[in-house]
């Protein structure tokens, strides 16, 4: 009992430290805060050490990760010094949690994060009536009809009835924002928001459905050269409703957008900027020949150095595609396993290697290793194979820890940040979980195979080792 004792009194002691030590950062922070400084605080229920991050909205790349104490409590200070709309998230939680921070605000926010990963939020502070707004905003914008019995087979009529009642009630919290540069910025966000939700009906319906008359006449209203009615998703949305009335045009679908684009667009500004995320997207998602879509985007783009730009893209493209295809040996890089020892690609080879590029971060990725689980099973005596999983997790301690919990019976790897950067480069990975098979020689049998959900999986494997 003494020893019980001792370690209550150690784990209390160590509590009192850490709170005390959050205190001392509270003040420090504070007491160094200049008249007018800018800062968030907050706090987080139910907190058990989850990576919390922060970003400018719409700016997902540039995360900064949160300084969470023990007790769920952070505080962040914005370094621009105009107003912003930020977005935390907390990983494995969700909705990402937008917050309005004006110059010299001092927000306050508690998050709670629920047993099913869901998140509540409430505000104190500056702003409470754009926060309370963005909030709802939120929730109605993370509103998945498509889960709605109630939307099945209802008419466009109807949705719209529905979509004006969310409108409705977004539109009471918005007219409590005093500030009317600030109100009116949100009024824009809301409607675009709300038009998506708008173009969405068509695919909430069944695959056999009538054309609606009502949802085209909706459609063919949006005016695709005003940034208030349409933003890049509207617009790729309705070029694609277009696609839909011809389809003949589907075999080459990527011409036919960027055509179809040229004819129903005429601000070029938006032309150029939108054939140039659809083209640059191609890059990241696609693996054959582009040159008849590039033909068509340098005649439809007018912006010279947009158009320099992606050509650049393409050659890089073309030559990092040409070292991926079948037969060719797949570029080697350098790894580290459980035990800290690092080995290289071409040191496994001898077998055929199928690859699984993943992330603990990553939910679709955690969504396969079961199955993965079970194709190991499958393979477990043929000797011609290994299974063989690569982390690309910048924080190898969680990785680490996450081996240690789950114990998956394959061999498990991490990389650092360089040999990432160049499996950008020279694996064009964009997108995880990515699936490769090798063969012995280490040579691509496929740069990008079948998941090991997919029923056939194991039988394709089975067929590329005949």
């Amino acid at each position: 009992m003494k020893k019980c004792a001792e370690k209550s009194s150690i784990l209390n002691l160590n509590r009192k430290r850490m709170r005390n030590l959050f205190i001392i950062l509270l003040l420090v922070v504070c007491s160094g805060c200049r008249p007018g400084q800018t800062v968030l605080k907050g706090h987080i229920g139910n907190y058990h050490g989850e990576v919390v991050r922060i970003c400018a909205e719409g700016q997902s790349d540039r995360r900064d990760t949160l300084v969470v104490d023990t007790l769920g409590n952070f505080i962040f200070s914005p370094a621009n010094g105009v107003w912003s709309i930020y977005e935390i998230s907390v990983k494995d939680h969700s909705p990402w949690v937008p917050v309005y921070i004006g110059a010299g605000d001092q927000v306050e926010m508690k998050l709670v994060l629920q047993q099913d990963k869901r998140i509540d939020v409430t505000f104190s502070g500056d702003r409470p009536a754009e926060n309370a707004y963005l909030w709802a905003y939120c929730e109605a914008k993370n509103r998945r009809f498509w889960n709605d019995p109630e939307v099945k087979g209802i008419s466009f009529r109807s949705y719209e009835d529905k979509i004006e009642a969310m409108r409705k009630a977004l539109q009471e919290k918005l007219d409590k924002v005093k500030d009317e540069v600030t109100r009116e910025k949100l009024a824009v966000k809301q409607h675009l928001m709300l038009q998506e939700h708008l173009l969405n009906y068509n695919w909430l319906q069944d695959e056999d459905r009538t054309p609606n008359a009502d949802y085209a006449f909706f459609v063919k209203s949006i005016d695709l050269n005003d940034p208030r009615q349409a933003n890049e998703r509207i617009v790729e949305s309705v070029i694609g409703w277009y696609l839909t009335l011809e389809p003949d045009k589907e075999e080459n679908y990527q011409i036919a957008y960027l055509e179809t684009l040229e004819r129903k667009v005429t601000d070029r500004t938006i032309v150029d900027k939108q054939a140039t995320r659809s083209v640059t997207g191609l890059f990241r998602h696609y693996s054959g020949n582009l040159d008849d879509v590039m033909a068509v985007y340098n005649r439809i783009c007018s912006n010279d150095s947009l158009r320099e730009a992606v050509n650049d893209e393409y050659k890089e493209y073309v030559r990092a595609f040409g070292n991926l295809m079948p037969g060719k040996p797949a570029p080697d890089f350098e790894m580290t396993d459980m035990t800290g020892k690092k080995c290289r690609l071409s040191d496994l080879r001898g077998k055929y290697l199928y690859i699984d590029v993943w992330a603990t971060w990553c939910s679709p990725c955690r969504e396969e290793i079961p199955y993965m689980a079970r194709l190991y099973e499958h393979f477990a005596k043929d000797k011609r194979i290994a299974l063989v999983s690569i982390s690309v997790d910048s924080n190898v301690k969680t990785w680490e820890q996450f081996i240690e919990r789950e114990k998956p019976a394959w061999a498990q790897y991490v990389v650092d940040r360089k040999t990432n950067a160049f499996l950008d480069k020279e694996y064009r990975i964009y997108g995880i979980p990515h699936f490769m098979l090798i063969d012995p020689e280490g040579r691509f049998i496929a740069y990008s195979f079948s998941r090991p959900s997919e029923p056939d999986c194991a039988a394709l494997i089975e067929n590329s080792m005949k």
